[in-house]
């Protein structure tokens, strides 16, 4: 059985949407699974001239990742999240790849946000292969800046590694039972980044004035050590 944590501004908050008829969403923890990332993956670059300057954290290309960026899915072909700083650059630049790189399964320039922006990255193009059960996959997001020699080293970029699991028979039924409140909070408790990551970000658009949908996004990005800065970043729809 899940456990609703014991933090007193959530409890306070529960309590406040408890007097109105709506779903009960339980609080979303990340629990770190087993599964170890397959290797040490960088964040950033350098800041780049086309980049706006900003506070520090904000400053770079950020995966919505847990610190290791490594994150599960059950999808076969899942939704990315990364943060992007406001910038003048010319492409955003999103790979993938297998995981020893040699193998280039996506390679695509995405339209670069106005402004300081979380954006999705969906991988659900006919043209992308599923990804395989079990298996590593390596993926890069860049912002490329204007360079009069083509120079990489001013680009700002974000790596992690994805994994596709299959859910046991206990965790499948959770999952199947579940109500849109209470999905991300399943997959969270079972290490799923991913899917916790897109099925509350789902609720959150649905409701991005929900005070405790707010409350969870931020407590959930901050539970995976995601930056407390990013978690404020509007995400582009």
């Amino acid at each position: 059985m899940l456990k609703i944590q014991k933090n007193p501004a959530f409890i306070s908050l529960l309590m406040v949407f408890s007097t109105i008829s709506q779903p009960v969403l339980a609080q979303v923890r990340f629990k770190p699974p087993s599964t170890k990332a397959p290797g040490v993956s960088q964040s950033g670059g350098t800041r780049g001239e086309c980049i706006a300057k900003t506070q520090r954290e904000l400053q770079f290309v950020k995966a919505l990742l847990p610190k290791e960026n490594f994150g599960l899915t059950t999808a076969a072909n899942p939704t990315l999240m990364v943060y992007v700083p406001k910038s003048t650059a010319k492409s955003l630049d999103i790979e993938l790849r297998s995981l020893d790189k040699k193998q280039v399964l996506l390679k695509q320039n995405l339209p670069v946000p106005v402004n300081n922006s979380i954006v999705r990255i969906n991988l659900r193009d006919p043209k992308i292969p599923q990804l395989e059960l079990n298996k590593n996959y390596y993926w890069k997001v860049t912002l490329v800046c204007p360079s009069k020699d083509n120079d990489a080293g001013g680009n700002s970029f974000a790596e992690g590694w994805i994994q596709r699991i299959q859910p046991d028979a206990k965790l499948q039924a959770a999952i199947s039972k579940a109500t849109p409140q209470t999905l991300p909070s399943i997959y969270a408790e079972a290490g799923i980044w991913l899917d916790a990551l897109i099925s509350l970000d789902t609720l959150f658009q649905q409701q991005p004035h929900n005070r405790l949908l707010t409350f969870n996004w931020k407590s959930f990005l901050k539970s995976g050590e995601v930056n407390d800065a990013i978690a404020s970043i509007p995400i582009v729809k």
